[in-house]
C-alpha cells in the first residue's frame, strides 16, 4: 500500500515520495518490489527511460529478481537498445522459465526477426521490415513519414531525436510479441517515444498512413514534453 501512495506521489513529482520510499524501507529494506510496481506506472505514462532506470534499482536491491530483469529487458527493447534488452532477458530467462513473456520475445529476437525482417536506414526512421515486403512498403511509407516529420518539426519548432525506429510487421503475433510480449495485440499500432510498432497493410483492412501518422505524432508529444504528457490528451492531439 506504501508503494502505491510512493508510486502516486513519484508521477506528481511530489516531494513527498522520498518521505514515502523511506517509510517503505524502513519496514523492509529488502522489498524490491518497491521499485518493480512504480516502473510498471512509469511505463503507462510514457516514462520508459525512467522505468529502465526504477527496474535496475529494484534488481540493486534483489539480484534474482527476475521478474524486474524480465521487465527491464523489455524497457531497453521499448527505446531501441536491443542489445541491452535481450542481455538482461536472458538474465530474466536463466533465472526464471516460466515466464512466458520473456520466452516469446526472446523467440521473436532470436528465431524470426533475424531470419525475416531487417532494417533500412533513411534521413530520419530505422524502418524494419518483412524482407518479402520492404520494396513496396518503403516506397509508400519512407516519402509520406518524411512528410510528415519535417510537418511536424515545422509546426512545433522541435526536433525529436533521429533516428526514429519504426518496425512493421506482417504477422499478428510478431507484432503483439514484440510489442507487449504476448501475441495477438488488438491494437493497431503502439509508440514509445523513439520506437513505433505497427501492422503491415498486408494483415487486412487498416489505414496504414493514418496508423503511423497519429504514431509520429506521438513520438514529438511525449519527447517535447519529457514524458509528462497526459495520455488523453496526446491521443487527442494524435488524432487531431
Amino acid at each position: 500500500a506504501r508503494a502505491l501512495l510512493a508510486s502516486i506521489y513519484w508521477l506528481r513529482e511530489d516531494k513527498r515520495y522520498e518521505k514515502e520510499k523511506k517509510r517503505v524501507f524502513a519496514i523492509n529494506p529488502h522489498y524490491a518490489e518497491f521499485f518493480h510496481i512504480i516502473a510498471r506506472f512509469a511505463v503507462r505514462e510514457h516514462r520508459y527511460k525512467e522505468a529502465i532506470q526504477l527496474e535496475r534499482d529494484a534488481i540493486a536491491i534483489r539480484p534474482t529478481y527476475y521478474e524486474a530483469m524480465q521487465a527491464l529487458g523489455t524497457g531497453y527493447l521499448r527505446v531501441g537498445d536491443e542489445k541491452n534488452g535481450l542481455k538482461w532477458l536472458r538474465a530474466a530467462w536463466k533465472g526464471d522459465e516460466y515466464n512466458v513473456r520473456t520466452l516469446n520475445t526472446m523467440d521473436l529476437f532470436d528465431k524470426i526477426i533475424p531470419n525475416q525482417y531487417r532494417f533500412k536506414k533513411t534521413k530520419y526512421f530505422k524502418f524494419r521490415y518483412h524482407r518479402d515486403e520492404e520494396k513496396n512498403l518503403h516506397r509508400y511509407i519512407e516519402p509520406l513519414l518524411t512528410k510528415a516529420f519535417e510537418g511536424m518539426v515545422r509546426r512545433y519548432g522541435f526536433t525529436p531525436k533521429i533516428p526514429v525506429i519504426i518496425e512493421v510487421y506482417n504477422n499478428r503475433n510478431h507484432y503483439g510479441v514484440r510489442t507487449v510480449g504476448l501475441p495477438n495485440l488488438s491494437v493497431l499500432g503502439v509508440c514509445f517515444g523513439q520506437v513505433i510498432t505497427a501492422l503491415s497493410p498486408s494483415i487486412g483492412n487498416l489505414n496504414w498512413g493514418m496508423i503511423l501518422w497519429h504514431e509520429l505524432a506521438h513520438v514529438f508529444a511525449i519527447q517535447m514534453s519529457n514524458s509528462r504528457v497526459p495520455r488523453w490528451f496526446t491521443e487527442g492531439l494524435s488524432e487531431y
